[in-house]
């Protein structure tokens, strides 16, 4: 408990007579506690809810002008849960997707019968831009969320459900730009009871349908530098092997270091690159800071993989030096799209 001076500066309200008055949605007083305050000025006390009458926000005041809302609701155990079944394989734009859910009561047994309320909702991603791709401007295409599906359906003997839908793309962004767009299943499950529970799930549908990632840190000591891990799954994060070309190049680095700019890069360029080489000896001009705009210098490898049988690839140990590199995977999806993908990737000694 505190109290406030003129001044409005808090104290402790301590070794002081304090009521709190226990009251039920319907503001009427259920119970009422006489307490007394500690040092520290708290009080502590316990209350029984009501077990019958209207549920809802109740509350706590105090005699001090305190005053605490709550809610109480009633507990009921449920008696089955909603959950759906991992994606495998992968999907194709204006082709129709099934997802198969199922309903199973905690006791073992199967919720047959049940209606099932679907939903889906299209929201559209970019995963496939390098992370330098927009240079801080906003993407153009960044669409609205919009549902393009809806309807019922019953469980059956298994207590199993299945949502079919058409994966309808936003056709006002240009394919070229590699969108991948998120279907949100949502399902309500009800039971002949009334019971009511819900599950959703996201279905990920690209131009591209592979997703693959060299799982290594920007920067890492060359003598840790032991194995390259690589990842390919279909869009929904469920493992899906792959063949191609993996290429480790050195880089040739700038003949000067840079200083990491202080400000945003500009729209356009007020002063000739010579000004502002004079001016600005440390600072890049426009983007010869960036890794991915330096020429290699030497490629050190190239190898064929298979991410069936292995997920890590050796590095040619030898030839390694401190430097910065570029790693980069080339391999195609299910349907024969090419994906390729970059990491840039700094070795350095301790000292």
């Amino acid at each position: 408990m505190l109290e406030f001076d003129e001044n409005r500066m808090p104290s402790v309200v301590a070794d002081e007579p304090v009521t709190i008055t226990f009251r039920d949605a319907n503001y009427q007083e259920v119970e009422k506690l006489e307490l007394r305050t500690n040092e520290y000025g708290t009080v502590s006390g316990t209350f029984t809810a009501p077990r019958g009458g209207l549920l809802g926000q109740m509350s706590l005041i105090s005699s001090m002008r305190g005053y605490k809302p709550f809610r109480v609701e009633e507990y009921k155990r449920p008696r089955f849960e909603v959950v759906f079944e991992p994606l495998q394989g992968s999907f194709r734009l204006d082709e129709e997707v099934r997802v198969t859910g199922r309903a199973e009561a905690y006791a073992g047994s199967n919720v047959d019968g049940a209606t099932v309320r679907w939903r889906v909702v299209r929201e559209v991603r970019f995963p496939w831009l390098p992370w330098w791709y927009w240079r801080g401007r906003p993407n153009p295409w960044s669409g609205e969320s919009q549902e393009i599906a809806n309807g019922t359906a019953a469980t059956d003997a298994q207590g199993r459900f299945e949502v079919r839908f058409t994966a309808l793309p936003d056709r006002s962004i240009p394919p070229e730009q590699k969108p991948e767009f998120r279907y949100t299943v949502y399902a309500d499950v009800i039971d002949i009871t009334g019971e009511t529970h819900s599950a959703e799930t996201v279905v990920r549908v690209g131009t591209v349908a592979l997703n693959a990632a060299i799982e290594l840190p920007r920067k890492m000591l060359l003598d840790s530098f032991q194995r390259i891990p690589i990842r390919t799954t279909n869009l929904n994060g469920e493992p899906e092997g792959a063949r191609g070309t993996f290429t480790l190049t050195l880089l040739q680095t700038p003949d000067r270091p840079f200083v990491e700019r202080l400000w945003e890069r500009p729209d356009r360029q007020v002063l000739s690159e010579g000004e502002f080489r004079k001016a600005f000896p440390h600072w890049a001009y426009r983007d010869e800071d960036q890794p991915w705009t330096w020429p290699a210098r030497k490629v050190l490898m190239e190898t064929p993989f298979d991410s069936d049988k292995a997920r890590k690839l050796l590095p040619p140990r030898k030839k390694l030096v401190p430097g910065v590199y570029k790693l980069s995977l080339k391999t195609q999806d299910a349907f024969g799209t090419p994906v390729e993908v970059e990491h840039i990737l700094e070795l350095f000694r301790p000292e």
